[in-house]
């Protein structure tokens, strides 16, 4: 006779097999790949099952395949990532928020990991016009990678970059020009002047010292006084730009000018 056919597996099989510590590894994987392939929508299911799996082993004696663990921590900063991906910057931040707390409490905080994580918060707060906070963690994601001595390096690049973006929502364009220009200069130093965020720092660099100069003059400046704000703000920007040498007597001539002082 015939042999009976063999039943698939049962609900609960399939249930125990996600809930195993394989089961989470491949869900946090797959996630991570679909972000990486940029499928956010699709990242965000596996990606909430493994961190959901990982909340209820909370008091497993095995750390590592808990929440409480750089894994565990990477896979919070994932679905944070996607969920930014899909503009719900306000749960990216709250996830975010989470594993920044682990990192604090862990002392996985002076890492390379968390500067990127604290980059991820810059940019969720930027899109979520929250510009103050926004700066200050492109700042912290700075501080972190200096005490790491990974200041000539492209993530340093990115959080000036980010940084730069923060602080011309918030008009503060001398320091925005600042940031666009220092990042430009991290990437040619390391070989990336051809990338696609090293043309971004550029165009950057451009469209700030073109708002600069194009900014009207104080409307109490006295009358052939050339102690402008605008005038205060070219110099600036050719000192920027490595386009003035301040310790040269052009350079003083135009710092002296800016203050109205003429010389010979």
């Amino acid at each position: 006779g015939r042999r009976p056919r063999s039943a698939g597996p049962s609900a609960a099989g399939t249930c125990d097999l996600i809930e195993s510590e394989l089961g989470l590894l491949v869900l946090g994987d797959l996630g991570m790949h679909l972000l990486l392939q940029g499928e956010f929508a699709e990242a965000v299911h596996p990606l909430e099952e493994a961190v959901s799996g990982r909340r209820r082993r909370a008091s497993s004696t095995q750390a590592s395949m808990t929440l409480a663990s750089e894994p565990g921590i990477q896979l919070l900063t994932n679905l944070g990532a996607a969920k930014a991906g899909l503009c719900l910057f306000h749960e990216a931040l709250a996830l975010f928020a989470e594993a920044l707390e682990l990192r604090r409490s862990l002392d996985l905080y002076h890492t390379l990991p968390c500067a990127r994580l604290l980059r991820n918060v810059g940019w969720s707060q930027l899109h979520s016009a929250e510009y103050e906070a926004s700066a200050d963690a492109f700042s912290e994601a700075l501080t972190v990678l200096r005490g790491l001595g990974a200041m000539a390096t492209e993530d340093a690049a990115r959080a000036l970059h980010g940084r730069a973006n923060a602080r011309l929502r918030l008009a503060d364009r001398m320091r925005s020009l600042g940031d666009f220009q220092r990042a430009a200069q991290i990437l040619d130093e390391i070989g990336l002047s051809n990338s696609e965020l090293a043309a971004d720092a550029r165009t950057g660099v451009a469209k700030v010292s073109t708002s600069i100069l194009d900014y009207p003059d104080d409307d109490d400046a006295a009358p052939g006084s050339s102690g402008s704000r605008k005038a205060f703000a070219s110099f600036l920007v050719g000192l920027l730009q490595g386009q003035v040498d301040l310790f040269s007597s052009e350079g003083a001539s135009r710092l002296l000018a800016v203050f109205g002082v003429q010389t010979c």
